[in-house]
């Protein structure tokens, strides 16, 4: 082989490795953008059941935290819901399916005050769909506690917390 073909050699060999170098850091950041967008909607899920908390005493369905007049009696209908209507819909976003599980339904004792909607637990969570690689998966719950699938990452601090 002669010195010129070993050089365009090595430099096919050099520019392949930094394409692929390159395409695996864009890789790496587009994930993390994600699962910032991810932890955002979840913090905003948490601050929104915190809020509806605050009026009720208990938790609310994705329906009654986007449209609350619909739940909480004397509500103003003109008011500002507590979650973005985009997040209620649990639409796929950024690669992730996303999941409402709620718990036990509040008892009827508490006529006037509370919607049937109106719940004692809740749990939320943000699966990856596409390209799993280094994917986290999330949850967050009524412990106010956000999860990854390595474990816990962040927490309210205690006087969020629901």
């Amino acid at each position: 082989m002669t010195a010129a073909r070993t050089r365009r050699a090595f430099s096919v060999w050099v520019a392949t490795g930094l394409v692929v170098g390159l395409s695996c850091a864009t890789h790496r950041r587009l994930v993390t953008q994600d699962e910032r967008v991810i932890l955002n909607d979840l913090r905003a899920l948490q601050n929104a059941q915190a809020a509806y908390s605050g009026v009720t005493g208990f938790f609310g369905t994705l329906d009654c935290l986007a449209a609350p007049w619909d739940c909480i009696k004397g509500f103003p209908r003109n008011g500002q819901g507590f979650l973005s209507k985009t997040l209620a819909t649990l639409a796929p976003e950024n690669g992730y399916v996303r999941r409402f599980y709620p718990g036990p339904q509040v008892p009827g004792a508490y006529p006037g005050m509370v919607g049937s909607s109106s719940l004692t637990a809740w749990a939320y969570t943000a699966v990856p769909v596409r390209d799993k690689r280094g994917r986290k998966t999330f949850c967050t719950d009524t412990s106010g506690r956000l999860d990854d699938w390595k474990g816990y990452i962040a927490s309210l601090p205690p006087s969020r917390r629901f």
